[in-house]
């Protein structure tokens, strides 16, 4: 049985070996726990393995980059292109760990690229729904309805995170320059916040 772990036991025969035996090896060697990681990396490896079985026993020299870029277009129709990326990283892992341990083994995925999914902007509030959000907690009469009223004037006129909301301290707000100093954002990152 191959073993990915023992460098030496691997010689150019590899190319012979069919691609369902160096997946299976691989899985032991990276992918054997019960995270959440080594599951993705067995259903990504499954799917690929998946496409190829039309073709019949596959060897690992018979792997081109015209399979990856195959394998793409048919995961791109049923799944999303971050979903899609995932699993071409895993395969791309794979081709790279037997790149690094069999001598003269040249990388049909090395160049292989994955799909960008599309950068969406964040959707605010269009101008009519924030006014009516404001109509609902104008005149608040109870102090849990102020705080509320606070909280969303708070929040639209500054664009604070609620995280970043909740964390607030009064004392980091500057009257003198109407800024709030040091709200601690997402990666723990500060930042200064223009108040009004």
């Amino acid at each position: 049985m191959l073993d990915l772990a023992k460098t030496d036991s691997l010689r150019v025969e590899i190319y012979d070996t069919a691609i369902e035996t160096v997946v299976n090896s691989y899985v032991r060697y990276y992918a054997a726990g019960d995270d959440c990681t080594s599951r993705a990396k067995r259903l990504d490896l499954e799917y690929f393995l998946s496409y190829l079985s039309h073709r019949g026993t596959v060897t690992l020299g018979e792997l081109s980059f015209s399979d990856g870029c195959d394998w793409i277009d048919e995961r791109l129709e049923f799944e999303a292109p971050s979903t899609v990326a995932r699993r071409v990283a895993t395969v791309k892992h794979f081709t790279a760990r037997i790149n690094d341990r069999v001598p003269h083994f040249v990388d049909p995925f090395a160049y292989l690229k994955a799909p960008v999914a599309a950068k969406l902007a964040p959707k605010a509030l269009s101008p009519a729904d924030l006014a009516t959000l404001r109509a609902a907690a104008a005149n608040p009469s109870t102090l849990k309805q102020w705080r509320l009223h606070a909280i969303l004037e708070l929040m639209s006129e500054t664009g604070l995170r609620c995280d970043e909301l909740r964390t607030l301290r009064v004392r980091q707000y500057d009257r003198n320059h109407k800024v709030i100093r040091s709200v601690k954002g997402k990666g723990r990152r500060y930042r200064n916040v223009p108040g009004s």
